[in-house]
């Protein structure tokens, strides 16, 4: 797997958000855009600090949160390290500590969480306009292309003669570009660049084969609108409420008589059906509706009550947890044709289609505290003899356990456990020691 390389005229993104979902709609929209390049988008501080060194943006979208000054470390090291960056930052609350602060650094924007994906894209088009009539001077000290394209081959699993091939390079300009990587992002194996690549979103995760796009789930240039299902509980006012809040056209429970919806006489394109809390009733009311569906549920879904609302044709499951923050951003993916699942309910719903398709080998497997103490350790660069010093055993159980482990994930070696355990989910980005 290699990810596309950008076009010399296009602007480096990177982003920093612990809104998951926030970072990944924003990735996904400006990655259809042939001037912008997401170079990597992270949650952690010390991983936002290791991007920008190893693939030098030319903008640093900052999501700050509820308030900006309790940034003012991190942003204030950003700014020490990489001082021509331009930088933008989106926040809830603006305080007179957080004025201060954007004035002492410098900020070239701010956004308030109110405005928006849209109002955020128009804004990072006008820098990127205006970084492109004064480009900064080419960085010799991060990741090369062709450096990137080795760690994200070797994080799909291919060995060092696979990558030789598909570059059409010498297994010893291979090893040598490995070794080259492995001092720039201050690692000291291939198991921990891998891991590190991954925790910085140098590379794409492997992904579930996407969801069937129906007809009228157009670009995001069309203007969204949302048709709205289900009983009057205070969930369905929550998503009325933040429809309304964020100016997103929507019909309420309108009657479905098999003739398609329309919008003042037109017909709606995009349109995205949000059930709430859905009734017997609402589900067979539905159940010619060719357009993509999101289920809000009061409460966590369980994974056999989430397999049979995608069974039902939903394509996006969120719960009503932190629902105001998450909505706009998961109508957005759903109405684009991906499948949307919130944290909460990923990991049952991953397992039950790979185990209901007959996937076996890839279904989510289940590790023990002492498995998942040793994927760490490997993830973090460490040797079989510094596992075994670290927890405290044999290090003939920690070979016993790896190899377990190998089994489990359906790898043969730690690179592979690291690269598998990713793609699954199973080592999040925070668990990624630096």
């Amino acid at each position: 797997m290699t990810m596309p390389e950008p076009d010399t005229g296009s602007v480096r993104i990177a982003i920093r958000s612990d809104r998951r979902m926030f970072h990944d709609t924003l990735a996904a929209c400006l990655a259809a855009r042939p001037d912008f390049c997401v170079v990597g988008h992270v949650t952690a501080g010390q991983d936002l600090l290791d991007l920008c060194r190893l693939r030098r943006p030319d903008i640093v979208l900052f999501d700050a949160g509820a308030d900006i000054a309790t940034c003012a470390r991190l942003l204030t090291e950003l700014r020490r390290r990489h001082g021509p960056v331009c930088l933008i930052l989106t926040y809830e609350h603006l305080t007179r500590a957080g004025i201060t602060l954007a004035a002492r650094l410098g900020i070239d924007a701010l956004v308030p969480h109110s405005h928006g994906l849209d109002a955020l894209r128009a804004l990072l088009r006008r820098h990127a306009e205006a970084l492109r009539a004064h480009p900064p001077p080419p960085d010799e000290h991060g990741l090369t292309e062709q450096e990137r394209q080795i760690i994200a081959a070797l994080s799909a699993g291919h060995t060092v003669d696979r990558v030789a091939d598909l570059l059409q390079v010498t297994r010893c300009t291979v090893e040598n570009i490995k070794r080259r990587i492995y001092q720039k992002m201050r690692v000291s194996n291939q198991s921990h660049a891998i891991a590190r690549a991954a925790a910085l979103g140098l590379v794409d995760r492997r992904a579930l084969p996407r969801p069937r796009l129906f007809e009228g789930a157009v670009g995001a240039s069309a203007a969204l609108r949302v048709v709205v299902f289900g009983p009057d509980t205070p969930t369905r006012r929550r998503v009325v409420m933040a429809l309304l809040d964020c100016h997103v056209p929507m019909m309420l429970n309108p009657g479905v008589d098999g003739a398609p919806f329309a919008w003042n006489g037109h017909p709606l394109d995009p349109v995205v059906a949000v059930l709430t809390d859905p009734e017997p009733e609402q589900w067979d009311a539905i159940a010619e509706i060719d357009v993509p569906m999101l289920l809000v549920g009061s409460r966590p879904l369980s994974r056999a009550e989430a397999l049979a609302a995608l069974g039902r044709g939903v394509v996006g499951l969120i719960d009503a947890d932190r629902l105001e923050q998450n909505l706009l951003p998961a109508l957005t993916l759903t109405a684009t044709g991906h499948l949307t699942v919130s944290s909460t309910l990923a990991d049952g719903v991953v397992a039950g289609v790979r185990a209901r398709a007959g996937d076996t080998d890839r279904a989510l497997p289940e590790l023990t505290t002492r498995e998942h103490d040793i994927l760490r350790s490997i993830a973090s660069g460490d040797t079989v003899r510094q596992t075994a010093r670290t927890l405290g055993i044999a290090q003939k159980t920690v070979e016993n356990i790896q190899a377990r482990l190998f089994r489990k994930l359906g790898v043969h070696n730690r690179s592979g456990a690291v690269a598998s355990a990713h793609s699954l989910g199973l080592l999040g980005d925070d668990e990624v020691p630096v």
